[in-house]
């Protein structure tokens, strides 16, 4: 069974922090890791990562910029054969993501899995998924037709020096490094299954770039 760097990003979000680590403690299997990036919270952020140092592997607390910024912390200082966004205000689900990760290691051809789930804003929930008649990953307009929600990405780490690191300086992150894995040749899929929650907020990183 292969093994997953998870990368848990987080900066002045206590609350939403110490749930996720709570929410998805149950995660790790042996030989996976914790990866914890702190942008240097100025909260009870540091006290939390004190509480549950004992789940994370890797920790780094110093300035960011971003989202992006920190993620890209975690993929260099990760060491397993896959790398798993954990952002603080959604949930990896984790019969799914088991799931996906089975797919991945069958298919050692797949590079990036993109990942169905929902999206919660409010009381509305929508289905991020892909129609099946849809071969989605051979171009990048498939991205711009149908999305790429950043926390159901799921990274073989051998693709990071194809495509590179997350551009810092774009929103959204997470449809441009899909449709630049797919300028690159890298072989992207979509799985059909549901592998997260995202709530969407004022608080969502996927709103805010900081």
């Amino acid at each position: 069974m292969s093994t997953v760097s998870y990368i848990f990003t987080t900066k002045n979000r206590d609350t939403l922090f110490e749930n996720s680590i709570i929410k998805h403690s149950e995660l790790k299997r042996t030989g996976d890791e914790f990866i914890v990036i702190d942008g240097n919270s100025t909260d009870n952020t540091h006290e939390i990562i004190k509480k549950y140092e004992h789940l994370f592997d890797k920790i780094i607390i110093e300035d960011d910029t971003c989202f992006a910024h920190a993620f890209n912390k975690g993929i260099l200082s990760s060491s397993c054969e896959y790398i798993k966004q954990v952002s603080d205000d959604d949930l990896l689900l984790q019969d799914g993501l088991y799931s996906a990760i089975d797919i991945m290691d069958a298919n050692q051809e797949i590079d990036i899995l993109v990942c169905g789930g929902v999206r919660i804003e409010d009381d509305d929930e929508t289905y991020f998924v892909v129609p099946d008649n849809v071969k989605y990953g051979l171009k990048e307009s498939d991205v711009c037709a149908y999305g790429a929600c950043g926390i159901g990405h799921i990274y073989r780490r051998s693709s990071i020096p194809i495509m590179g690191l997350l551009d810092v300086s774009l929103m959204p992150v997470d449809q441009e490094i899909i449709m630049r894995a797919i300028t690159n040749q890298l072989n992207v899929k979509f799985f059909r299954c549901k592998v997260f929650k995202h709530y969407i907020s004022n608080l969502s990183t996927s709103l805010n770039k900081k």
